[in-house]
């Protein structure tokens, strides 16, 4: 994945915090700024500056050297001090343009200087370049920032493959082990056996496999959907196929006769994917499947007895990844199932989400237009149906 980090325009309106304990002073540059469109604060010494910074990041500060109790060379070691300020481009003004006063202001970690009487269109232009910097430095911060997001999801997908994958590996491992010895012993019935759970186990390894490349084509949007007419009940009865065999919990499946144009498969590995998730925290009581008819859409719900999704993790829980923490919000073991289903919802222009059932339970949800259509006006996550 590339990140791009986006340079600023040549003349980006920022927000100007000027800083000086001569109003008339305050009010010539404020309203210079206020001229080249730039969101102006005005402050009278340290204490105010740093009271209106509460809560409003300035672009860059214009700053008076010389000012009674704490002057400008002091709030500008101070903020050049804080991690949460240090990159804030910091402008000088003095009446004074001496070599020993320059000398300070860059110990103290001023950006620039502004000699006093302030030339306007100077003072544009400075401020100008210091917010291009300004901004051009927070893109970078927020592509570093995406680099880092990255290597962690690069490091989970890689943990998440030698954990997953391990598992089935070792069985089919044994598995051949008995062929031989049943091999060596003249046992057809015992060969026949472990050769049908090793075609098992590498139907799983490669449906694993697969989710993982189709879930990369559907956050790239290069896996084109391919809708037909189907009725809701057949979808759902393959998605509850491909589970219902070992389930520990009984299923029950309530849908009328309800037409859509769907991708019949990739919906129903979805409604796999959630009976699954359903299945490990139902506790073995029953989960239940059903479609909602809301006219232009439909909808389909799952619901099980387990412990819920906590409110805070309602969003997260369809991420990549997103259930690789602890608690009751570990919903699904390699944390691409849930993210699929986000992404299978959105290619058919419609929504995912879960909420509460009481008295404890969770409902997970997809609910799509009835006809697939783009996504392009749809939102893909929430915490309720709309």
């Amino acid at each position: 994945m590339t990140v791009r980090i986006p340079l600023p325009g040549k003349d980006t309106p920022g927000r100007v915090l000027v800083v000086d304990d001569v109003e008339a002073n305050r009010d010539m540059v404020g309203d210079c700024m206020e001229l080249a469109s730039h969101e102006v604060r005005l402050a009278n010494g340290a204490d105010t500056a740093l009271e209106a910074m509460r809560g409003w990041e300035p672009d860059v500060i214009l700053l008076d050297v010389m000012m009674p109790h704490v002057n400008g060379l002091q709030l500008c070691r101070r903020l050049k001090s804080d991690p949460l300020t240090a990159a804030l481009p910091v402008l000088l003004m003095t009446a004074m343009n001496d070599r020993k006063l320059r000398v300070l202001g860059i110990e103290a970690g001023a950006n620039d200087f502004l000699v006093k009487p302030l030339d306007p269109h100077e003072v544009a232009m400075r401020v100008r370049n210091a917010i291009r910097s300004k901004r051009l430095y927070d893109s970078m911060k927020r592509a570093h920032e995406d680099l880092r997001r990255l290597e962690a999801l690069r490091d989970a997908m890689a943990h998440m493959v030698v954990h997953d994958l391990r598992s089935p590996l070792m069985s089919i491992g044994l598995c051949l082990e008995a062929i031989r010895s049943g091999a060596q012993a003249g046992d057809l019935s015992l060969i026949a056996e472990d050769a049908t759970a090793c075609i098992g186990i590498t139907t799983t390894l490669t449906e694993m496999i697969g989710t993982i490349l189709d879930v990369s084509r559907l956050e790239a949007e290069a896996m084109p959907i391919e809708p037909g007419s189907w009725d809701v009940a057949a979808i759902i009865e393959d998605g509850v196929a491909r589970v219902r065999e070992g389930a520990r919990s009984p299923i029950s499946v309530h849908s009328g006769p309800v037409v859509v144009v769907w991708d019949r498969c990739l919906v129903a590995r979805a409604i796999a994917n959630l009976v699954s998730n359903a299945l490990k925290h139902s506790g073995g009581k029953p989960v239940e499947v059903r479609c909602v008819d809301h006219g232009p859409d439909v909808e389909i719900q799952i619901d099980d007895a387990g412990p819920g999704v906590p409110e805070e993790s309602r969003e997260r829980i369809f991420e990549k990844f997103g259930s690789l923490g602890t608690g009751s919000d570990k919903r699904n073991a390699t944390g691409l199932g849930l993210h699929f289903c986000k992404h299978v919802a959105r290619a058919h222009g419609g929504s995912i989400g879960v909420s509460r059932i009481d008295p404890t339970g969770a409902r997970f949800w997809m609910r799509m237009p009835r006809l697939a259509v783009s996504p392009a006006d749809r939102t893909g996550v929430g915490s309720t149906p709309v």
